[in-house]
């Protein structure tokens, strides 16, 4: 059973490396980008850094070698406000302006359920990320980073790939810096 799982997953990491990269096309990564406001607040620089240790930095986050496009990324516009792995999860809002547009060369793209529901009906299976600040106090906080799949309601396919973590930044001189990794799951 093993190895027909492991078998599954390598072919579609085989065929989402093949297929174009038609989700991240234009007309499915339109962003309004004059919506992306500068913010300097702690929910900003904790999202700024968490992605970047998770996709320029470590590129450790559960199923970032499934990212077809690892430089077009789509970004639930609901985060988490408590742990990602309890029993019934709480999700509010995201504004744009507390995430950033781009870190690095990666491009962010903020969509909510339905629209991305929509780009998969459309362009196929694609996978985009989850944030959240669970804990945040002066000195510490923890933030997590989720990777899931949106699969098209006309082929749903069983993905056994993506995952997350959630990690702990410390404050020092104004800045977040990363401090560790506290809990890790796959999907």
């Amino acid at each position: 059973m093993n190895k027909l799982l492991l078998l599954t997953v390598t072919m579609l990491m085989l065929w989402t490396a093949c297929t174009p990269k038609i989700y991240t096309d234009q007309k499915f990564f339109t962003c309004a980008k004059e919506e992306f406001e500068s913010s300097n607040s702690d929910k900003s620089q904790l999202f700024k850094a968490v992605l970047h240790h998770a996709l320029l930095e470590e590129k450790d986050l559960p199923g970032y070698e499934s990212l077809a496009d690892p430089n077009r990324v789509y970004v639930l516009d609901l985060m988490y406000q408590t742990s990602p792995t309890s029993d019934s999860p709480e999700m509010t809002r995201v504004t744009t302006s507390e995430l950033p547009s781009s870190v690095g060369e990666v491009v962010f793209c903020v969509k909510s359920k339905r629209e991305l529901q929509e780009i998969a009906d459309r362009a196929g299976a694609f996978m985009y990320l989850i944030l959240g600040v669970v804990e945040l106090t002066e000195q510490n906080a923890v933030v997590a980073i989720e990777s899931q799949w949106q699969t098209s309601r006309l082929d749903p396919l069983a993905i056994a790939d993506g995952g997350g973590y959630t990690c702990r930044f410390i404050q020092k001189d104004d800045q977040w810096t990363f401090d560790k990794k506290l809990d890790s799951w796959s999907m």
